[in-house]
């Protein structure tokens, strides 16, 4: 089955052909009929009668509707171009640029409408390119869905400016001509995340019409080279209010996994196609309805590289903890991506931090984002960001003690949970004193002075975090007793 389709699909050539082919026929009866006997019967009468009303037929589909449609072509990724160039012939790398999960602006101008009755024009994507599952464009959507702005009306006139909107439908089996909903399960469910996403502005997942309103949008699947090439045609049924509308869309690029909606998988994305495998194909324009004429050439290409690989990016260390006073080094690294090295970085974090190279040394805590961009100055679809946590210093307080010779002193500090403690005599360690208080031996008059000092470590979040502080040992002569 070449096409699986609702509507009767041929060439516009064949009426040419059929054309030439049925003045050769007549010529031909002219020579061998009764004309030559100059006879007047009903034999001849059937013929002429039939060929008329042949003929007839042909003029009548012959004189449809002139329709154009064109890319809004945005500059290449050195040089983008905002609002967007309306232009005939193929996009590729020196006059456009998308990343996946874009959509490329598409309009279609139609004239010779009839006003005020219904008509309907058909046109396909494709949608899997070869049999490796990889997907060119996948779906339809609105025309603003890229960086730069789209300005559907541009270098034309006579259309009224204000736009009438239709959202496309989901896909499934009551609107795609009775083929199975199974083989839409995955672009209905793209296109029912990409919708929800944009629920605030619902005209970026919907079809623009100027000088009309639209009733209906159905969808039909086809084949191409048997099934290396899957494609999707879309019917859109609509009321033009003068002799030409102009309806606008968006056929959105395939993505592996970058896109906000989950893509297709690695490797099949629009970016690993090689050639021009993106096709916009205007099929068939009906006006009025009973009036279908198939074009042959209204035919829009892509390169695949017009499509924009952004880098991606990663941080080390994932994440840091460190203690009050002290700072934590996270380094960028800009990964692939069309333009590749060298990378430039922007960072921003708390208290209006930022910064443009690839290693900060910081120390407040809070998140750090940073947007990595490839030399051509694509910027990765999302920022990869840092989470830094300061952990506060454990502040013991030890006191001062006294004692008289040959008794002992305790010096103490608050007991925490997870915190470890080490005492001190004058800066030499004490063997053994490991625990909230330490305990004198029975003192001298030579201890007095003695500094005790305790360290305290946070061992709660393998941080190291410590404190200390120091009492002072004041060592009393016992009282001397005088006898009367």
């Amino acid at each position: 089955m070449k096409k699986f389709i609702l509507f009767y699909r041929e060439n516009t050539q064949w009426f040419n052909g059929s054309w030439q082919h049925l003045t050769k026929v007549f010529k031909g009866w002219c020579k061998t009929s009764h004309l030559k006997e100059v006879e007047f019967n009903k034999n001849w009468f059937y013929r002429f009668t039939i060929l008329l009303l042949v003929f007839g037929q042909v003029t009548l589909y012959s004189q449809s509707n002139t329709n154009n449609s064109q890319w809004g072509k945005n500059g290449p990724a050195s040089a983008p171009a905002s609002p967007v160039n309306w232009a005939n012939g193929n996009a590729q790398a020196t006059n456009s640029h998308f990343t996946e999960g874009q959509s490329i602006p598409t309009r279609i101008e139609l004239a010779g409408l009839t006003p005020n009755v219904p008509a309907s024009v058909t046109f396909n994507i494709n949608i899997t390119q070869g049999n490796d599952g990889q997907h060119a464009f996948d779906f339809f959507t609105g025309p603003n869905r890229i960086e730069e702005i789209v300005s559907p009306l541009d270098g034309l006139t006579g259309y009224n400016p204000v736009k009438s909107t239709y959202v496309f439908p989901i896909p499934n089996a009551g609107n795609t001509g009775g083929v199975p909903a199974g083989y839409y399960n995955e672009t209905a469910l793209k296109m029912a995340c990409q919708q929800n996403v944009d629920a605030a502005f619902p005209d970026k997942n919907s079809i623009w019409i100027y000088n009309g309103t639209v009733s209906n949008i159905t969808y039909v699947w086809g084949n191409e080279d048997g099934l290396s090439t899957q494609q999707t045609y879309c019917t859109v049924t609509f009321t033009p209010t003068s002799t030409k509308a102009l309806l606008v869309l968006g056929c959105h690029i395939g993505a592996e996994l970058t896109a906000s909606c989950i893509g297709w998988g690695v490797g099949n994305g629009a970016s690993t196609i090689g050639g021009s495998p993106y096709h916009f194909h205007i099929d068939n324009v009906c006006s009025p309805l009973s009036n279908c004429v198939t074009l042959g050439s209204q035919d829009q290409q892509m390169a695949s590289n017009t499509i924009i690989v952004p880098p991606t990016c990663s941080i080390a260390p994932s994440s840091a903890q460190i203690c009050a006073g002290a700072t934590a080094v996270f380094t960028a690294s800009g990964i692939n991506g069309s333009g590749g090295a060298p990378y430039t970085f922007a960072w921003t974090g708390p208290n209006g931090f930022s910064a443009s190279i690839a290693s900060i040394n910081v120390g407040v805590a809070g998140t750090y984002s940073v947007i990595v961009s490839d030399s051509n100055g694509v910027p990765a679809e999302a920022p990869c960001t840092v989470n830094l946590v300061v952990r506060d210093n454990p502040a013991p307080s030890v006191d001062d003690e006294e004692a008289c010779v040959g008794s002992t002193a305790t010096f103490s500090t608050a007991s925490i949970p997870g915190y470890s403690y080490q005492w001190y005599l004058n800066n030499n360690i004490i063997p053994g004193a490991t625990s909230n208080s330490y305990t004198t031996p029975a003192l001298a008059q030579g201890d007095s002075g003695g500094v005790y000092k305790v360290i305290v470590i946070d061992g709660n979040h393998n941080t190291a975090c410590d404190g200390e502080d120091a009492g002072i040992l004041t060592v009393n002569a016992l009282p001397t007793v005088v006898a009367n």
